[in-house]
């Protein structure tokens, strides 16, 4: 289905169900044929419910299309679907360009920072499929948001941090681990306040809520309320490392030399022996060896004063590279 995976086709398979049978069960085809048995005799798909959700407008939309056209009802998915991932793209884009807006970098060094990420990471290569991490990365930058902009949590930042970590665990079981993250800056910001005592009870409530019908959708499925479904998938990316190592240095989409740029940026903002100290600005360091030249011209005033410190891009590249 050109740059539609199969984690989105068995989630548009999914939400066509849900729309046109009433039901999560999905019919196994030749396409289809790694859907899993649940306890009730129906195949399910091994993939997170929320991702399939996203999809049901596009059902709705297709349908529409489709009978007013005459085209194939898959088509005219398969169409629409493939267009929603250079909107994903596009909005993590902004949200990353208004993150660093917001913590005071000038307009010319955001810019160059969001060309950075794009270019030094998996954003990139993931944007040209739709899978998953697309939404994943938007809600933790929505995320990242509220952290920024939040003294306290009130009850409207806890009810959109409940909000944001209910989604991920949606999307995906594994996400489970940034609710956590989401979970533990909510408990911090109760240490360092009493005011967000509601806003963190309303952020729980929302998780509670999510993993109990998280729950008791997997015991109706598969008949445990811990097998999501989501393992038998997790499985087949478990590989021992020499069989997998070609993979991982020569693959055309995620290999290791294809990011060489990001380690060579990395490496650049180690080491500060280039760095000496400007006359008259003693909290100032000038590099001139420990950076790329493409760089240097993006210096623009003291720390402090709202404008980028000339290592920025630099760090950045640092910490994605020990991550």
């Amino acid at each position: 289905m050109g740059n539609v995976p199969s984690d989105t086709e068995y989630g548009i398979a999914t939400a066509g169900s849900l729309v046109r049978h009433g039901t999560l069960a999905v019919a196994p085809t030749a396409r289809l044929n790694r859907l899993l048995q649940g306890s009730d005799g129906k195949f399910y798909s091994r993939y997170g419910i929320g991702y399939a959700l996203l999809f049901v407008p596009v059902i709705l939309v297709s349908d529409g299309v489709a009978a007013i056209s005459g085209n194939r009802r898959d088509f005219v998915e398969q169409f629409i679907v493939s267009f929603t991932n250079t909107f994903a793209a596009a909005v993590i884009i902004l949200l990353f360009f208004q993150l660093f807006i917001m913590l005071g970098y000038s307009h010319r060094v955001s810019l160059a920072a969001v060309i950075g990420i794009g270019c030094a990471s998996l954003l990139l290569p993931y944007s040209k499929i739709i899978h998953s991490e697309l939404p994943d990365t938007i809600l933790l930058l929505l995320f990242v948001r509220i952290v920024i902009v939040s003294r306290n949590i009130d009850p409207a930042t806890g009810l959109q941090l409940g909000v944001i970590a209910s989604l991920l665990i949606l999307l995906k079981p594994g996400n489970v681990c940034y609710a956590a993250v989401i979970g533990i800056y909510g408990m911090l910001s109760l240490v360092k306040s009493r005011r967000s005592i509601r806003g963190v009870l309303i952020m729980i409530a929302c998780g509670v809520i999510t993993i109990a019908g998280m729950m008791v959708l997997n015991r109706i499925r598969f008949g445990s309320v811990f097998n999501t479904g989501y393992g038998a998938e997790q499985g087949q990316f478990t590989t021992p490392l020499l069989h997998g190592l070609a993979g991982l240095l020569f693959s055309p989409s995620k290999s290791l030399f294809l990011f060489s740029p990001q380690h060579g940026m990395g490496c650049s903002a180690r080491g500060t022996r280039g760095c000496v100290l400007k006359r008259n600005t003693p909290d100032q360091p000038r590099c001139r060896n420990s950076y790329p030249k493409l760089f240097r011209g993006f210096h623009s005033g003291s720390p402090g004063s709202g404008k980028a410190p000339e290592m920025m891009i630099q760090r950045i590249a640092g910490i994605v590279n020990q991550l």
